[in-house]
């Protein structure tokens, strides 16, 4: 009987004479376990393989398998490489012994190795081209069927771009076209444009890689990049798409600024005179090809349009999120406006010139505010009391906004006068001018408290005209079609969140509640614009409901759920759509408990100040969301 039979059997009967493997040559199972590796007699198995049915591989085995196998060519390059700078140490240290005493020829020795260096370098990358970055941006995975690209670009050229005209797109200008001239932009175009979130995600992931590339390796500071970054701020609702944890609008805005910058845009209106101009440090830099000459008129329009955006996005963004500082407003930035606004380079550069004045105008309330935060708080510091002079000031600083905001309103042509875009965009700044005054909260407890009846009788005449202009913006909101809805920018969304959280606040005021329910009935805008949501889902095309507008639906039956209780302890239900493609279906299985997951999802919309002030709601189960039939 072998030994492997005696321990298969269970037999105690010793056979041969036992051995421990001596340091070193303990096989492979018995090195990993740091077990002692006992053979008996001439066995070439070890006993605890043998009991574990184990291949027992010795170690001179494996030493012999590696001594034979050829090193791989990884290994060998590396070898090659450590080699040479060995030789070449070598070669400079003999002629430093050589030339000790001539330090001319050992400069001009070091200059010969590293011209032959960069020789070699280059000899390197022309047998072996690196993927470039215009390879990158027309692979054909992100072409399209010629009909499809035209359409997406007729989409985003009618019902996207004039609510926010940074560029002009011209009726006859062809998808192969703007893709030969501004291949970044056209690919932002192509993913804003997409029904499927799929498609959405996988394109924006791909454009921030690019955008990353081109701006922090090759930087590349282009029209066609600033133009991409800002068509993804503005449709690519990157943060809905993506995580929270994955998406960063303000980072990418900052990403726009520079870029905006390095295009001649001096945002601290501040001239370097001690620097030299690029053309005398680098006279052969070659600017981005446009298709058009550097100097012609139109080039100069398309940047200070592209430009302006910036500034438009970057405030809104700074507003919303307050999680960086806007782009500043310079005299250089005023000028690019009265330009844009004389010159009428493009039928929509007067509608965008006074978009930018009213949020011009809107920042520099915001700036205000923070100011006057910072004034009170150094007086409570210094236990400086400013009360008898605060109405007075109010009243001084609301006059001199009124001013500003009635004299932009006069200076609207009669044709604009209707424009819905632009009149959301002065009722939002109307709103943003009387909250600055006297900021809306619902609990009397986090009002700061008023400093005499004249600051109580301002403060309810502020909240009067804060209520009056959300009524007018919601009255022009909901006018557009769910056609129009599909097309909406970032910041029509980030202006009807902020009205909607302020009228939350203000139905939540005991002292406000019955007025401004009878003035508007949030709970009536809400339960409209889920109407609205459903509206777009369809006009875009949508078939899931993850896709973008059926994400937004349910953040809308989300805050519907929320608020409900506390405004409507009996809510009437939701009534059947049938015409909608929508069949009605419980969105959370625990319906006793609201997932912190979608509490952070509506403080990351803005409603950081209602959460604050409303955490004990109770939690209303009739919140549903859509699925396709």
């Amino acid at each position: 009987m072998s030994s492997q039979d005696s321990f298969q059997s269970g037999s105690t009967q010793r056979v041969g004479k036992r051995r421990a493997a001596p340091y070193g040559q303990a096989c492979l199972h018995c090195f990993k376990t740091k077990s002692k590796c006992v053979r008996q007699g001439n066995s070439e198995s070890c006993e605890r393989c043998i009991r574990l049915k184990k291949e027992c591989s010795s170690a001179d085995s494996l030493r012999k398998r590696a001594a034979q196998k050829p090193p791989d060519a990884g290994s060998a390059a590396i070898i090659a490489n450590l080699q040479a700078q060995n030789n070449d140490l070598n070669a400079l240290l003999r002629k430093v012994v050589e030339n000790s005493g001539s330090p001319v020829a050992l400069r001009e020795f070091i200059e010969a190795q590293q011209r032959a260096g960069e020789e070699n370098q280059k000899a390197h990358e022309e047998r072996e081209p690196a993927p470039s970055d215009h390879a990158s941006t027309t692979s054909s995975d992100w072409r399209l069927f010629p009909e499809q690209e035209e359409t997406r670009l007729a989409i985003f050229r009618n019902r996207m771009l004039p609510f926010l005209a940074f560029a002009y797109l011209p009726p006859d200008l062809t998808a192969q076209k703007l893709f030969a001239v501004k291949p970044l932009f056209f690919q932002a175009i192509m993913a804003v444009t997409s029904p499927s979130i799929q498609e959405r995600r996988v394109r924006g992931s791909e454009l921030k890689r690019l955008m990353t590339q081109k701006t922090w390796q090759s930087i590349d500071s282009s029209l066609d990049l600033l133009l991409c970054i800002l068509t993804y701020l503005g449709w690519g609702y990157d943060t809905f798409v993506n995580k929270a944890s994955t998406s960063s609008p303000s980072r990418l805005t900052q990403t726009a600024m520079a870029v905006a910058h390095d295009l001649r845009a001096d945002t601290s209106g501040i001239k370097r005179l001690d620097l030299l101009p690029n053309e005398v440090l680098d006279p052969d830099q070659h600017r981005h090809d446009t298709g058009l000459p550097d100097d012609s008129v139109q080039q100069i329009l398309e940047n200070e349009r592209a430009i302006l955006g910036c500034f438009f996005l970057s405030s809104m963004t700074a507003s919303h999120y307050k999680r960086m500082e806007p782009m500043r407003w310079t005299p250089q930035l005023e000028e690019y406006l009265d330009t844009i606004s004389r010159t009428k380079g493009c039928p929509t550069d007067e509608g965008f010139s006074f978009q930018v004045r009213l949020q011009v105008l809107a920042q520099q309330v915001c700036e205000q505010r923070e100011q006057r935060e910072l004034d009170r708080y150094q007086a409570a510091v210094h236990s400086a009391s400013s009360g008898p002079t605060e109405p007075l000031l109010n009243r001084w600083y609301l006059e001199a906004l009124q001013k500003k905001l009635h004299g932009i309103t006069d200076s609207i042509p009669p044709y604009l006068k209707d424009n819905e875009t632009l009149l959301s965009q002065l009722h939002y700044t109307s709103l943003s001018i009387y909250e600055t005054i006297h900021p809306v909260n619902s609990d009397a407890e986090h009002s700061s408290p008023s400093l005499s009846v004249s600051s109580a009788l301002d403060e309810r005449d502020c909240h009067y005209h804060t209520l009056q202009a959300i009524r007018a913006f919601f009255d022009i909101f909901l006018r557009f079609t769910p056609l129009n809805w599909a097309g909406f920018p970032f910041h029509l969304w980030a202006q009807e969140i902020r009205c909607t959280s302020v009228l939350i606040r203000l139905s939540l005021s005991p002292a406000y509640r019955d007025e401004v329910r009878n003035t508007v009935d949030v709970l009536n805008v809400v339960d409209v614009v889920s109407d609205r949501l459903k509206g777009a889902a369809t006009e875009m095309g949508e078939t899931s409901p993850e896709d973008l507008f059926g994400t937004l639906y349910r953040v809308a039956r989300m805050l519907r759920a929320f608020i409900g209780p506390k405004l409507e302890p009996a809510p009437v239900p939701e009534e059947q759509h049938g015409a909608l493609p929508y069949v009605e279906t419980p969105l959370w299985n625990e319906p006793e408990m609201v997932a912190p997951s979608q509490l952070e999802l509506m403080q990351m919309l803005g409603f950081n100040n209602m959460m604050a002030t409303s955490s004990a709601m109770p939690y209303n189960p009739s919140i549903y969301y859509y699925t396709y039939n």
